[in-house]
């Protein structure tokens, strides 16, 4: 069982490169992540398959960060989409990456 059993994680960035990797590192340590990525939907959606294989729950989230909507949209929504049936809609960690 991974440090990050269970936890919910969002990961801006997360869809190739350094981001990649990070998401990467988050589902072994066991998380259930919600990745962002502004143009690299293949790649985010490889990572969603990835967690689903692992037993994780993952969605992936495309917005141009460069503009306050789509960023108020991401951060309300990626909790959301991570929800159990028994937990509130709060995202546990966030992990922040700038290109």
């Amino acid at each position: 069982m991974g440090k990050l059993q269970n936890k919910r994680v969002l990961i801006t960035g997360g869809g190739q490169g350094l981001g990649q990797a990070i998401v990467e590192q988050f589902i072994a340590a066991g998380a259930n992540v919600a990745i962002h990525y502004h143009s690299s939907r293949t790649g985010a959606e490889q990572l969603k398959t990835l967690a689903t294989k692992a037993g994780r729950k993952a969605d992936i989230f495309q917005a141009d960060l460069t503009q306050e909507t789509a960023a108020g949209g991401l951060v309300a929504g990626a909790p959301r989409s991570l929800r159990c049936g028994q937990c509130h809609s709060r995202r546990d960690h966030r992990c922040r990456l700038r290109g």
